[in-house]
């Protein structure tokens, strides 16, 4: 078993990541408003890989889903996932501030 240990990088960037959420669900708003599948599938692949890579495998999960989604044009769900990020953004932001406090 490997164990990663967090940095004051890493935690940076994460954090960063997580600040920068409200540009990106504004963009995934637009693009859900002008029907663009394109951009919708590519904004959720983006997010696949940049959840995964920042060790946010929620975000990663819903960024597989829209670009699902996406893929065949199923509104439905995929105008419900900006609350759901929304509301798993706050959740990561919660612990982040939670294990700052903490230190």
């Amino acid at each position: 078993m490997i164990t990663l240990v967090k940095t004051d990088t890493i935690q940076k960037l994460q954090t960063f990541y997580i600040d920068t959420f409200p540009e990106k669900l504004a963009a995934l708003e637009q693009y859900l408003a002008e029907n663009d599948w394109v951009k919708i599938e590519h904004f959720g692949h983006q997010l696949k890989g940049s959840g995964k890579a920042y060790g946010f495998s929620e975000i990663s999960d819903l960024g597989a889903r829209i670009e699902e989604c996406a893929d065949i044009h199923d509104g439905s769900v995929v105008r419900a996932l900006p609350t759901e990020l929304q509301t798993t953004i706050t959740e990561i932001s919660r612990q982040q501030q939670e294990e700052h406090d903490g230190q």
